[in-house]
């Protein structure tokens, strides 16, 4: 049975935040993946196709998820073989769990992440709780209470910047969907 094969077109990117050549959107793709790409892997019309699999897998029905794994056991003349466990096990991980990778989401999922990522940012400010190098420096400079407040600053400026950095990871993605840029509103 022929499954007709996930492409470009299929992606949720906006056309504007993509470069117009192959070699090109490979690379782009590749760097929305933050997968490291050998040098020996081409970036050409197969490669591509690989990518956009990789990116949509969740999303296919079965028989598009085979073939999306096929196509990559079957690219040996245009992925090296580090890239081929890689891109095998972005593949299994979405399996596992389906919200690891942003670019994996479909746009309305991650516009569901963001406004939850906003509100949570939102009720740690509202607790005071925030990651600042001025916080880190005036914990530091008095050092006799640090025995007693610096693990819960710690804990509590870790959570706030991880959650800055995950809804700045969550904006850069939605950013990439649409044909202008998502205020931080």
């Amino acid at each position: 049975m022929a499954v007709a094969m996930p492409n470009v077109e299929n992606l949720p990117y906006h056309p504007d935040r993509l470069p117009s050549d192959t070699k090109g959107v490979v690379e782009a793709l590749a760097k929305v993946m933050r997968f490291d790409m050998e040098t020996t892997t081409k970036r050409d019309e197969y490669t591509l196709s690989v990518l956009c699999g990789v990116i949509l897998y969740q999303h296919l029905d079965r028989f598009q998820k085979m073939e999306v794994i096929s196509m990559i056991r079957s690219g040996r003349e245009h992925i090296a073989l580090a890239d081929f466990d890689e891109l095998i096990d972005f593949c299994t991980d979405m399996s596992v769990q389906p919200r690891w990778w942003l670019w994996a989401l479909s746009t309305q999922e991650l516009e569901q992440i963001y406004k939850d990522q906003k509100n949570m940012t939102q009720f740690l400010a509202l607790l005071g709780v925030g990651f600042t190098f001025t916080g880190l420096k005036d914990a530091w400079k008095n050092g006799k209470n640090l025995s007693k407040g610096l693990p819960l600053f710690l804990l509590g400026s870790t959570i706030a910047y991880v959650q800055g950095k995950q809804l700045s990871n969550t904006q850069d993605e939605i950013n990439m969907r649409t044909s202008k840029p998502k205020s931080s509103d």
